[in-house]
């Protein structure tokens, strides 16, 4: 939550939150990229699309909360942050790092930390839902929460699987 301290408005938390959404989606499409399984390539390509989405719907928010059109600046008319600045996503880390860090990881350990970012992302719009009286806002907030949910419990379900996979392998050496 420290990525929101600069917001003082409305506007401001859904500026920086559209950022945190460009660069999680910008981190699941390079991911998708990268990846080798065929099942998980699809998974983040659909985390993509999803993020593509949110971006939409956070656009639309702030023009309804506005009543004006966001822009070609938006969200950096809006909020004091340099256009070249590191592109962050919603686990709190930059694009550029996450990426570095999944370089040689195994895809148990790269939906580890896709699970953490879906927390973080689940977890920002309920405490985005404690800062709106509007209930507008709200709704859309609450449709989003709801997504990152969904993402959450999807994620989560594919390392179980990787998890128990693993784990069915070594029962099998270790016999």
């Amino acid at each position: 939550m420290v990525w929101f301290f600069p917001a003082h408005s409305p506007e401001q938390f859904i500026a920086l939150a559209w950022l945190l959404e460009e660069g999680t989606r910008e981190f699941y499409e390079e991911v998708a990229k990268r990846v080798t399984d065929p099942d998980a390539k699809k998974l983040f390509r659909d985390l993509t699309v999803a993020e593509d989405h949110h971006l939409i719907a956070l656009r639309r928010l702030y023009e309804e909360f506005t009543r004006h059109a966001a822009g070609d600046e938006f969200p950096f008319g809006v909020i004091n942050i340099d256009p070249g600045e590191e592109v962050i996503l919603e686990g709190g880390i930059s694009v550029r790092k996450g990426l570095a860090w999944i370089d040689g990881r195994s895809l148990r350990e790269i939906m580890e930390l896709t699970v953490g970012i879906e927390t973080v992302a689940y977890d920002r719009y309920l405490f985005m839902l404690e800062e709106f009286e509007d209930d507008r806002i709200r709704q859309v907030l609450q449709a989003l929460a709801g997504v990152e949910k969904q993402h959450l419990e999807t994620v989560s379900l594919w390392l179980e699987k990787l998890v128990e996979a693993r784990e069915e392998t070594s029962e099998t050496i270790a016999s």
